[in-house]
This record gives C-alpha cells, structure tokens and sequence, in this order.
C-alpha cells in the first residue's frame, strides 16, 4: 500500500509543480503586464492562448494538490501517531476544496472561518508530527508563516460576522517576516553552502529588487502585491536579502533528491503560494508545500513493536544452532 502510494505521488508531485509555476508565469506574471503590453492584432490570439493554458494549469494543479494531500493523509493514517494529522489534513483539504458549504457541512458565510481554522489546525499537527532534525528550523517558519496568514483570514471572517474583534494586519505582516525568516535560513538549516555562480544569481537578483524599491517602489509594491501578496512592509533590504537567499540556495537542495529534494518542491509550492490563503486553489498550495516538508520525517517514523516478538521456528532454529556452535 505504501509503495502504491509513493508511485501515484510523484508524477501527481511533478503535475503540480509545473502546472503551479505555469500558471504563476501565465496568469500572475504576464496577464498582469496587460496595460504595457503592444496591443496589436497579431498578438490577440497569443495572448488568448496563453491565458487559456494559465487557466487549465491552474485547474489542474487545484485538482493535482486535492489527490497529492489525500494520499499523503492516507500514508500518514498508516503511522499511528500520525493519524490525528491524517485527519486534519484530510478535513483540511475538504474544506478548502469547497466541500463544506456544498453537503451542507458548514454554512456559506462561516465557511472562511472553518476552512482557515482547519488547515490552521492541520499544520500544526503536521509540524508536531513531523521529527525533522535537518530543516527543522525553516518548517517551523514556514508553518508560522502560514499559521498567521490564516489566522488573519479567520479573523476577517469573525469581523464579517459581526463578532466585536479588533481589525488589524499584525498577522500578515508577522506572516511576511516569518517568511522571510524561512528564506534567509534556508542554506543554514539545510547546511548548504551554493557555489559562487548561484551566489553570484542570488547577489544580482538582490541588487536588482533593492534598486527597484529605491528607483519605483510603487511597481514592485505592486507586482509583489499581484504574485504572492506581500505588502513589502518591511525593510526592503530584508526581501532583497531573503530573495537572493532563496535563489542561491533552492536550486542546489532541489538537485539533492531524497527528502531534500521533496523539501525544495514543498518550498517552492509554499511560495507561490504566497499570503492569499483565503482563495481555495492558494490554500491547498500552501497545505501541500507544508505537507511535502513535513511527510518524509512523519513517515519515518518507527512502527510501534510489541515487547516480545512472535515464535518464528525458523529463527529458533537458526538461534539455537549458533548457541550449540
């Protein structure tokens, strides 16, 4: 059962990453350059074209990280101290799937709630399951990262609802340090040192972000706002630093393979992710970044064993032969 659901994972695993990052480039990126780009009519069925694949991608990587949580739930229900994050990731990724309001589960106007609660809930477990050693630093910020960009969704949905709770953006913008955090520890917690031409690649596209915040800071608040909602609230220096992190360090861990490897993909969906975990099709990106870098550790866990082991005749007389030797 096990290796059953090791082989649907990967290619599900490779189908949501590469429709993840196509529709982030179609529909996030060059969609969004409409006003600049050349209206011409020659170009009108180009741009249809790639609107129209951004749109399939984006249905089939919602469709690909639905199945990829469900069967990295069911491989979590066969560990049983993992079997409360089974659940929780299965309801999780229920709710965010649109399945609450639809059986009548939870009602139209509290479904945000529930949905931010529950994955809230689910990456909690997920993180307390998991027994990382290598990483263990990074999952914690992106978990937090995570964890405060739902709760400021839950609490805009109780606001909604009337219940008396102060309107503030402290959680998300906690959410964006937490983020980075996770971004500049990167190549620590994984004890990674990249060569000087990705340092040099992570160098460049820091220099490039600072100079755009000091020459155009309301273009890149903005593009930074459409791609992965960050108000750039911060000290710009910490993105440009996190930003060229990142970008030296995510290609090596994602060439190691294993469980690194598996880490960088679950990072890698984190970030496209971004902060907009009130929208179905981010949140389940996000649960499924957080899924990736927790499963491995989760599942290697050890079974638990009985005390005494059952009589095996064939090991008995293989004992009781090297006694009388």
């Amino acid at each position: 059962m096990t290796r059953t659901l090791e082989n649907i994972q990967t290619p599900l695993l490779h189908l949501l990453v590469w429709s993840a990052v196509t529709e982030f480039l179609f529909l996030r990126i060059f969609l969004r350059l409409g006003p600049v780009l050349p209206i011409q009519e020659p170009l009108l069925p180009l741009y249809r074209s790639i609107e129209t694949l951004g749109l399939a991608a984006i249905n089939v990587a919602f469709l690909a990280a639905c199945v990829l949580l469900i069967t990295a739930a069911l491989r979590l229900a066969m560990r049983p101290r993992a079997r409360p994050a089974a659940a929780m990731l299965l309801l999780a990724t229920a709710a965010n799937a649109g399945l609450g309001p639809l059986v009548g589960l939870v009602p139209g106007t509290a479904a945000t709630i529930f949905q931010s609660s529950v994955s809230l809930a689910a990456i909690i477990t997920l993180f307390t399951t998991s027994q990382a050693t290598s990483g263990r630093l990074l999952i914690g910020f992106v978990a937090a990262a995570d964890g405060l960009a739902w709760l400021q969704v839950a609490s805009q949905g109780a606001t909604s609802l009337g219940l008396p709770l102060p309107t503030t953006t402290l959680p998300i913008l906690a959410a964006e340090a937490m983020a980075l955090a996770a971004a500049i520890a990167l190549p620590w917690s994984f004890r990674m040192r990249p060569g000087w031409r990705l340092a040099a690649l992570g160098a460049a596209c820091s220099l490039a972000l600072l100079l755009g915040l000091l020459a155009r800071p309301w273009i890149i608040s903005t593009v930074a706002m459409w791609t992965v909602t960050f108000s750039l609230g911060l000290p710009g220096a910490l993105y440009a630093l996190g930003l060229g992190t990142a970008i030296a360090a995510l290609p090596l861990l994602w060439q190691e393979g294993g469980h690194r490897g598996i880490a960088a993909r679950g990072l890698l969906l984190c970030a496209l992710a971004g902060l907009k975990l009130d929208y179905s099709y981010f949140a389940l990106l996000a649960l499924g970044g957080v899924t990736l870098l927790c499963l491995p550790q989760a599942m290697s866990q050890p079974e638990q064993r009985p005390a005494t082991l059952a009589h095996n005749p064939e090991t008995h007389a293989v004992r009781t032969a090297t006694a009388n030797a």
